[in-house]
């Protein structure tokens, strides 16, 4: 038998000698009564409003601690028992909508701050440009920079897109911009300054088209004249869409009949119903099941250069993409923002694809300056932008596209050597942490959809602020007139010149950071508007019911003339119209002075009579 342990008959190792475990002490666990006790003895809980919350918090860990609890507070405050049952049942639904707001307010992403200056996001010939435009209109930059990307985006169209390093599929450059604020938010003001240069590109293109066409007409072969007017139709240049109302299938077809890799873009200077197409063709509403086809449309031209077809039974009513893009530019009142985003939840992804960003002028007490001549932004558009995107043209390269076919575009990426690359990888990395952390919260899924978007989103940013950079000092002397059109055509080339250097470097990528930064900083303060726009609709609903109300009493009191005030009352109530409500109407009325009050004498009665209108 082995010697390791000790043999319990042994007289060296007797069961009295060995040693008995100790037993653990116990705690004592002391109540929530005895606490509220010791703190009404050794005044801790002097002040009533301090015991109460005590109180409060007790009675919810142990109900049935209740009627003992009234009593200590009763005994200690000198007060009925009554009224301490009123008081802590009040402290507990107090106690409740606190947790309530307290659930509420975690709900809430972290703010982003976003104080950047212009010249921290734009190059510098741009910068000054847009600030001077933007001063001299009294509005804020930030709706000029968000429609400077959108518009860039369609004249470029398909023919640049970038790739991230994540991924070797196309991104389009892209955008989708909604300009919100309230009337008179000087909206208009500021996309029209973009819009009018569009609108002369286009008209200048159709203008060209109807020209080709009349020589396309000239041909005596048929077959050849109609296979140049299908080429001509099929292959429109104008990139501006100015239709009021349109339906998602004519849409279609509209950018079907781009160029191969041609832009196309849509402007409403109100765009309060951009959606409605979707309740009827073969649209859904935004509260179906899924996205109709405008939206379907858009999203698709996000992600990437639109491929695939639309078919119908009849051939005629059949469209194909052939690598086109799609831009969407929307003034909108805030009241109706809600019911073109869903800052709620997001669950079709296209609140998540939408910039968003809040238009407000610089200084209320301020007046617009008047400007002679072209304003800056428009002049850029016209003699700089416009040229330098329309050179830019399909040019097959030694590279081949993920379809196996060769390289016709020019296709954008981050430069390793500057490190933009590591850059990207860093950034992307911080937002999904930041992703992962507010989903553990629960925080609002819409803003995290919208996170999610960044690594795509930021590359566009960076590409377009890239072509930015790239026209910094270009030469873009003016041509010869077309059409009575000034034209202007840049002494390089454009392909060349955007794939000079390496591409994106490390410090325009932070530049895209900043408006990556700015972007969520504008979801926030518009989805924040938003929360709060139907309580401030029923507030004036409420003020307007009471004028409504002021203005029928009044209304009817001058025809009544002098009349007694209980009579009045009575005859002006109804089912609608409380005697409570008449009364306290009378009483604001009387000590503004629309109404006159007098006594009657020796009668315990007054008379009414009018003076003057609400707005006198």
């Amino acid at each position: 038998m082995s010697d390791s342990f000790p043999n319990p008959t042994d007289s060296n190792t007797s069961i009295e000698q060995q040693p008995i475990p100790s037993k653990p002490a116990t705690v004592q666990k002391v109540s929530g009564i005895k606490l509220i006790e010791r703190g009404l003895k050794t005044g801790g809980l002097t002040e009533w409003d301090d015991a109460a919350v005590a109180a409060a918090k007790c009675i919810a860990s142990y109900p049935t601690s209740t009627p003992k609890v009234v009593s200590l507070l009763a005994n200690h405050f000198s007060i009925s028992e009554h009224e301490v049952s009123k008081q802590l049942e009040l402290q507990g639904e107090q106690r409740v909508e606190g947790y309530r707001f307290e659930e509420a307010l975690n709900f809430l992403a972290s703010g982003v701050a976003a104080d950047f200056s212009i010249d921290e996001i734009l190059p510098g010939h741009l910068a000054h440009v847009i600030d001077e435009s933007c001063t001299a209109s009294n509005v804020d930059w930030k709706s000029s920079v968000f429609l400077l990307l959108a518009v860039t985006s369609s004249l470029t169209g398909n023919r640049v897109v970038c790739v991230s390093p994540r991924s070797h599929k196309p991104i389009s450059l892209m955008t989708m911009v909604l300009n919100c604020g309230d009337s008179s938010a000087n909206k208009d003001i500021t996309s029209d300054k973009y819009m009018d240069p569009m609108k002369g590109q286009a008209t200048l293109s159709l203008l060209q088209r109807d020209a080709e066409l009349a020589e396309a007409k000239k041909l005596q072969d048929s077959d050849q004249r109609k296979a140049e007017e299908i080429r001509i139709t099929k292959n429109r240049k104008d990139v501006l869409c100015q239709a009021l109302s349109f339906s998602a299938e004519s849409l279609v077809f509209e950018v079907s009949n781009r160029a191969a890799n041609g832009g196309f873009h849509i402007h409403q200077r109100e765009g309060s119903d951009f959606l409605a197409c979707e309740r009827w063709g073969s649209g859904q509403s935004q509260n179906s099941s899924g996205p109709g086809l405008l939206r379907k449309t858009l999203m698709e031209a996000w992600d990437g250069p639109l491929t695939g077809e639309y078919i119908r039974q009849n051939s005629d009513k059949c469209a194909s993409f052939r690598g086109q893009s799609m831009s969407l530019t929307l003034n909108c009142q805030m009241r109706f923002v809600p019911e073109i985003v869903d800052f709620d939840e997001d669950g079709l992804g296209w609140t998540s694809r939408l910039l968003v960003v809040l238009a407000q002028e610089l200084d209320t007490g301020i007046s617009p300056k008047k400007r002679r001549g072209i304003d800056p932004i428009s002049e850029y558009i016209t003699e700089r932008l416009i040229p330098f995107t329309q050179a830019i043209q399909p040019r097959k390269t030694n590279q081949v596209s993920p379809t196996g076919f060769v390289m016709d575009y020019v296709q954008l990426e981050l430069d390793p050597w500057s490190g933009a690359e590591d850059r990207y990888e860093s950034f992307c990395t911080e937002t999904k942490e930041e992703v992962k952390q507010a989903e553990a919260r629960g925080v609002e899924p819409a803003y995290l959809s919208f996170l999610k978007k960044t690594p795509v989103r930021i590359m566009k940013f960076a590409s377009l602020l890239h072509i930015f950079q790239t026209l910094e000092g270009k030469q873009i002397p003016k041509s010869e007139k077309v059409h009575d059109y000034q034209t202007y055509a840049p002494s390089c080339d454009a392909n060349a010149e955007l794939m000079k250097d390496g591409c994106i470097t490390l410090e325009t990528f932070e530049r895209a950071i900043k408006l990556e930064l700015i972007a969520r900083n504008q979801y926030q303060v518009v989805a924040d508007l938003c929360r709060t726009a139907p309580a401030k609709r029923n507030e004036r609903k409420e003020v307007g019911e009471n004028l409504t109300l002021a203005g029928i009493l009044l209304d009817k009191l001058k025809r009544y003339g002098e009349i007694n005030e209980r009579q009045f009352k009575d005859k002006v109530k109804s089912k609608k119209l409380s005697r409570p409500q008449v009364t306290a109407c009378i009483e604001q009325l009387v000590s503004q002075g629309n109404i006159i009050r007098k006594a009657v004498p020796g009668k315990p009665s007054t008379v009414l009579s009018f003076n003057r209108d609400l707005r006198n």
